[in-house]
């Protein structure tokens, strides 16, 4: 095992810089196709960011607090209105469980 040798990495290839020859060379290549759409674009995506600006803020939160309506569903005998009495409900226990 310790005579082993381990072919070397390869050493990477150089690239070569991008020079702008292309474009100098076919400018119509690389050229707007249609500018009137271009500036259409441009002019909804200004819009769409300036309205993301100016969103109105909504108050969500309910005025009165919404009603406590809990049901346990199940078959007669698993003893429900127990569950019911057990269940945790926002740190308030409910004293008045009513079996069906």
């Amino acid at each position: 095992m310790d005579d082993q040798v381990n072919r070397p990495h390869r050493k990477a290839k150089s690239k070569k810089k991008h020079t702008g020859d292309k474009i100098d060379a076919n400018p119509k290549a690389f050229a707007y196709a249609n500018p009137g759409k271009l500036a259409k674009q441009a002019v909804r995506s200004h819009d769409v960011k300036e309205k993301r600006l100016h969103v109105p803020l909504v108050d969500r939160l309910p005025e009165e607090a919404p009603p406590l309506i809990v049901a346990v569903v199940g078959p007669p005998g698993v003893q429900s209105h127990l569950q019911l009495s057990l269940l945790p409900a926002d740190r308030n226990v409910i004293r008045s469980a009513k079996p069906p």
